[in-house]
């Protein structure tokens, strides 16, 4: 399963980069709980479809040309660490971005059930290898 936890990373991506929200839904379990690292809502912790599709949209708002550059991904135990590299020019600004996170991701019939970003790889890392994440830590 971890080769193809890892490809579903990356196809998460190219969905992204490509615009095609169903696909990114079809890899997303109704039930997701995500942590971005950019554009979060109050309280931090996105719930289910509804929540990918706000995030969805608030990104693509702020940053139209918003792209996901997947430099390396690995299985950790039922997770993926993911090092991405996010940019973008700001939509009112114009001002560029680049943004490069940890993406920790929980599969379960080759569905995301939880993600989270984060700045450190280290910290990505031990999150992987917890056997349950807190449900919004």
């Amino acid at each position: 399963m971890p080769d193809e936890d890892t490809e579903r990373v990356r196809r998460s991506f190219e969905a992204i980069n490509q615009r095609d929200f169903e696909a990114l839904i079809a890899l997303t379990d109704p039930e997701v709980i995500a942590i971005p690292r950019l554009l979060t809502v109050e309280g931090g912790v996105l719930r289910g479809h509804a929540g990918v599709r706000t995030w969805w949209e608030s990104i693509l708002a702020s940053f139209p040309d918003f792209e996901a550059t997947v430099i390396d991904v690995s299985a950790v135990g039922s997770a993926t660490v993911c090092n991405v590299l996010f940019r973008g020019r700001g939509a009112k600004s114009d001002a560029p971005f680049l943004d490069a996170v940890w993406v920790v991701t929980r599969w379960r019939a080759g569905k995301a059930v939880w993600w989270r970003s984060f700045v450190d790889r280290a910290e990505a890392l031990r999150a992987a290898s917890d056997v349950q994440p807190r449900g919004d830590g």
